[in-house]
């Protein structure tokens, strides 16, 4: 195993209000207890430090199992925020489609274009 291939942790940061342009920190550990001991210290990362010195709190916000080459993946990637619990995930929002009526009687308007209705047996027949 080479240094990237090590099995750790990758943990997220979520900064209280964002220090310039970041709001969140992405490491990898081998114990992350103390690196975030570390990291509380004003200790290792340079963001973390200046963060700690602009009297921003962070929290743990997410981790995953992964060695560095993934961690580097997902720093590539950008847009931590939505991986974020914190900032919350916000789902795309599908727009209704309107097809208007039906053209043919005995179909209903879908999504999906218009659809069989379902025809139900007629009582004492």
């Amino acid at each position: 195993m080479t240094g990237r291939d090590v099995p750790g942790v990758i943990y997220l940061l979520h900064f209280q209000q964002p220090y310039r342009h970041a709001r969140h920190y992405l490491g990898w550990t081998e114990d992350l207890a103390a690196r975030l001991e570390q990291h509380q210290k004003g200790q290792g990362a340079r963001l973390l430090t200046v963060v700690r010195e602009a009297g921003i709190s962070w929290s743990l916000s997410r981790t995953w199992q992964g060695d560095r080459n993934r961690e580097r993946q997902i720093k590539r990637m950008g847009g931590l925020s939505r991986s974020c619990p914190d900032c919350g995930v916000k789902p795309r929002i599908r727009q209704p489609i309107d097809l208007g009526r039906a053209a043919v009687e005995g179909t209903e308007a879908t999504a999906h274009g218009p659809r069989s209705k379902q025809l139900e047996p007629e009582a004492g027949g």
